[in-house]
């Protein structure tokens, strides 16, 4: 089965907690982009104390957890003609960081093609971006989404199809494999076989000759110059 890498944005780890963070882990390799950590940071400094907002105190115990909780930061990063904002429009700072995550996913997903690489993030443009790139093992989902399938082990929905897709070509790969190994044990019976008649015949030709003809089988090839050279 192929790795699973799941690619943070800031959202869906400023709204979680200590047990979400946990609990994600089970579904893959977590990763978080190196300009998403540097916002949490920012975030988390910046929080005035004892007024933080929900997020802002989410993102101070993320940077605790962060320390042994087995997620990795990533600087990977691919341009990608769908992953870029449209040109003339003013992006706020939430949403050129969403870009810059999507990047990093694109990126992570050329970088490791044999993984599922999922980027998750809240904004739904660009998980049909994602989605719309085309690569058999990359695609996109919700924070909240990501939450259920770690309660009840249900695909998101917006990546049924992908794993669908994966899921049909593991059965074919697996069909070809069977098919191979039946190719290949039916070889090596056959040359064993090959092998005992041939050396039957060497010992005794006169005996393997009554019990060939017996069954109505055809003479073994080349046995004359078997005759020939004892």
């Amino acid at each position: 089965m192929a790795s699973r890498l799941l690619i943070f944005d800031q959202g869906p780890i400023t709204s979680g907690n200590l047990a979400y963070w946990q609990a994600v882990t089970k579904l893959g390799d977590c990763y978080v982009p190196q300009i998403v950590l540097e916002e949490i940071q920012r975030m988390a400094e910046e929080a005035p104390l004892g007024r933080e907002t929900s997020s802002e105190a989410a993102a101070k115990e993320f940077l605790r957890f962060w320390e042994g909780g087995g997620w990795k930061v990533t600087r990977t990063t691919k341009s990608h003609s769908d992953l870029v904002p449209t040109p003339g429009h003013n992006l706020s700072r939430k949403a050129r960081l969403a870009y810059s995550v999507a990047q990093c996913a694109y990126g992570m997903a050329e970088l490791n093609p044999d993984a599922v690489v999922i980027l998750v993030t809240e904004d739904q443009a660009l998980i049909r971006r994602i989605s719309a790139i085309g690569l058999e093992k990359l695609g996109g989902t919700t924070g909240i989404a990501v939450r259920e399938w770690t309660k009840n082990n249900q695909v998101p929905s917006s990546l049924e199809k992908m794993f669908a897709r994966l899921g049909q070509k593991r059965k074919g790969l697996r069909g070809t494999s069977w098919l191979v190994k039946l190719g290949s044990g039916f070889m090596g019976v056959s040359l064993m076989l090959a092998v005992f008649c041939y050396s039957w015949y060497w010992l005794s030709p006169q005996q393997f000759e009554r019990w060939r003809k017996g069954l109505g089988l055809p003479p073994l090839p080349f046995a004359d110059l078997l005759r020939k050279n004892k």
